[in-house]
């Protein structure tokens, strides 16, 4: 999934504000998140998943939703 812009399409919906979206986005994420943590280090020992959602600014939409109107 996260070879096929998995990552990105998901970080798209924390744009959303339908809560139950944004928890199915932000589950999947830290799917990934996991695996890539086990799986899919770089040279330098970080996870590439985490760089690929920094890249498409999900990090950015995770800090903004802790200020959702959802706790």
């Amino acid at each position: 999934m996260a070879e096929r812009n998995g990552i990105s399409a998901l970080a798209s919906v924390l744009d959303m504000t339908d809560s139950k979206s944004l928890i199915v986005a932000m589950e999947g994420l830290e799917n990934l998140l996991r695996c890539g943590k086990m799986h899919f280090l770089d040279e330098n020992g970080e996870n590439k998943f985490a760089l690929l959602l920094e890249m498409c600014g999900g990090v950015d939409k995770l800090e903004a939703l802790q200020t959702h109107k959802n706790q």
